[in-house]
């Protein structure tokens, strides 16, 4: 038997050891790891000032602001859109071909409400045409967790941060069956339309009566109440419903029942605290050289993200779509993940999420990865929330796109996963920021920042 010779080279020198009895076993030519086209960018990114004094500022901004729930009204109402038909999605998405199924259920559901449709089949046929517009609900000022679709009469929160003055609207979420949820069924209708009749304007009454709400120190109290984040939003629904309960029972008691009917599970605080954190963001200083993260947001076979540097620009990458515990596609799709970007928990919804990917429980040292990730890449901790389980450190909050790719890190948030069929539940999975999408919108960023002048002698 000849002498076993690894050789990594032409393959003439393979055929000369062979022809002399050597055993020969060839060997792939070694490959340098190719330089990441990022690093250059990461270079610029930190060797600019300009970017860390607006991260600063952004990140003093969150821990400052101030958002109070200061209405409800229709959507109609808070926003300025110059169309008369219109409808509000989630994420970038602006063509019904783009949106996830749970999303194209409550659309068509959502022009059934509006009076502009008698059944599905007609309103799809007016949503694939285009005659009913659909657009950002983040472009419009609001914001639409999971598959949320707001039209001119919803009900929505108007949020103001007292801290800044700006003002979002959030839709009024209900539990149960329901839009958000890609529940298009008759009895979600019916509890939308028990909303928008009864239950919202009783909620504007009660506001009007006992002042604005704060909507942060009712999320302190909830980061208390429970180990997760959809208990935690259980709670926030029942803190808010708490403080409104006296000007309800005096302003409006005959609506009651209603809103007892509606406001279990999340759905209510979930908007509450949507709305707060797109007050939040939206109050960020205006600043070009701001590299955080200000949205996350699915759309069923991608993830998409905005920089506070670029409101109005969506930055997308293929991101792989969840599933059932049967295995069986979901969808991510939706603003939600906004609250965590605020501030109020980030990192520890992922680090608490009850279910893995596959629907399998998730152990405590994956969870906790995730949530040190989330950690790494943030440029502060919260001065006012602390979750339990973090051991006395603030939430993390203002997730740095440089560090994301200096790291190679991209945060994962426990994020609703929207059923592509009736009769399969919402579930929460995890969602993770595709690299691709930060590192095409720092790319971005440090394009539109003109040179900083050179040191005069």
């Amino acid at each position: 038997m000849g002498m076993p010779v690894s050789v990594m080279g032409p393959q003439v020198l393979a055929e000369a050891l062979a022809s002399q009895g050597a055993d020969v076993r060839i060997l792939p030519p070694r490959r340098e790891p190719p330089e990441s086209p990022a690093l250059g960018q990461l270079v610029v990114a930190y060797a600019d000032d300009r970017i860390d004094a607006a991260n600063a500022r952004a990140a003093e901004h969150l821990q400052t602001s101030r958002p109070v729930l200061a209405g409800v009204a229709p959507a109609g109402l808070l926003l300025d859109v110059p169309r008369p038909r219109w409808l509000l999605v989630g994420g970038p998405h602006r063509d019904w071909h783009r949106l996830c199924d749970a999303q194209r259920r409550a659309a068509a559901a959502a022009c059934m409400l509006e009076g502009w449709a008698h059944d599905p089949d007609e309103a799809t046929a007016l949503l694939e045409s285009g005659e009913i517009p659909l657009a950002p609900a983040m472009a419009a000022g609001s914001v639409a967790p999971g598959a949320m679709v707001i039209g001119p009469s919803t009900p929505c929160w108007l949020v103001r941060d007292d801290a800044t003055g700006r003002t979002a609207v959030a839709p009024v979420l209900h539990g149960g069956p329901a839009l958000w949820r890609g529940d298009a069924s008759p009895e979600s209708l019916r509890r939308a339309r028990i909303l928008t009749e009864s239950a919202a304007p009783a909620l504007a009454a009660a506001l009007r009566a006992s002042g604005p709400l704060d909507v942060y120190a009712r999320c302190q109290e909830a980061l208390l109440m429970g180990d997760d984040g959809h208990a935690r939003t259980c709670a926030l629904s029942l803190l808010v419903l708490r403080d409104l309960l006296p000007a309800l029972s005096e302003r409006a008691p005959g609506a009651i029942h209603a809103i007892a009917l509606l406001s279990g599970e999340d759905g209510l605080g979930l908007s509450a605290a949507a709305g707060a954190a797109r007050a939040t963001l939206a109050g960020m200083p205006p600043d070009p050289a701001c590299s955080l993260i200000t949205c996350v947001a699915g759309d069923g076979e991608a993830v998409a993200i905005q920089l506070a540097a670029m409101p109005d620009r969506w930055f997308t990458a293929p991101a792989p779509a969840p599933v059932d515990a049967t295995g069986r596609a979901l969808s991510h799709a939706g603003d939600a993940a906004i609250t965590e970007l605020a501030g109020l928990g980030a990192g520890t919804a992922c680090a608490a999420t009850p279910m893995g990917p596959a629907g399998a429980p998730e152990g405590t040292a994956a969870a906790a990865a995730r949530a040190a990730d989330v950690r790494a890449v943030a440029v502060a901790a919260s001065r006012r929330f602390t979750p339990p389980g973090l051991e006395g450190a603030g939430a993390p909050m203002g997730i740095d796109a440089r560090a994301c790719l200096d790291l190679g890190v991209t945060p994962t948030y426990a994020e609703p996963a929207l059923p592509r069929a009736h009769d399969v539940p919402v579930a929460v999975r995890p969602m993770r920021v595709p690299l691709a999408a930060v590192e095409e919108a720092l790319s971005a960023l440090l394009y539109g920042l003109e040179p900083e002048a050179p040191l005069s002698g």
